[in-house]
């Protein structure tokens, strides 16, 4: 999962809003870029792959089931390393109001995923120096879109003994 990407950015939206007493109706993410994973969009049986693996990991923010689609949903080659990211949230809050946010996100795909990575990479280092065997649920959560086992995100920083102080250093 990226630093700053279209599924951290849509679990953690659903997520805020079903905390603050929200019900979620409908969503959908629909992402458009150049890179190699929207360009994975153009071939189906990928596409349908990867589509299930976001939509599950949005759809894990949630604890109930609800109308749902995120994924990759076009290669425009001209847009090079770059992707645009579109939500949709339909729900109700208070005495059963209707809300619609509709967003959207811009960012170059190649290094958004990069301090993630390195943080992946020092905590399992950090685990083996502690001699930790076995799957790191915690770490697979806060890394991946797809863990063995999902660690809801309001547990993450706990169950990883890590709390983020600002920004990542260039």
């Amino acid at each position: 999962m990226d630093q700053i990407g279209s599924t951290i950015l849509h679990k953690n939206l659903l997520s805020l809003l079903v905390n603050r007493g929200t019900q979620i109706g409908e969503t959908y993410q629909l992402d458009i870029g150049g890179g190699t994973e929207s360009q994975l969009a153009l071939d189906k049986k990928r596409y349908e792959i990867k589509r299930g693996i976001k939509t599950a990991a949005v759809a894990a923010a949630v604890p109930y089931k609800f109308p749902i689609v995120a994924g990759s949903s076009d290669f425009v080659d001209f847009m090079e390393n770059r992707r645009t990211s579109y939500f949709w949230i339909k729900g109700e809050y208070f005495a059963g109001t209707d809300f619609t946010l509709d967003m959207r996100i811009s960012l170059e795909d190649g290094p958004a995923c990069a301090g993630i990575l390195t943080d992946v990479i020092r905590m399992v280092k950090l685990a083996e120096e502690k001699d930790q065997t076995g799957a790191l649920d915690a770490v697979s959560s806060y890394g991946f879109k797809a863990p063995p086992k999902r660690v809801p995100l309001e547990n993450l920083n706990q169950e990883l003994g890590w709390v983020p102080k600002g920004p990542r250093p260039n």
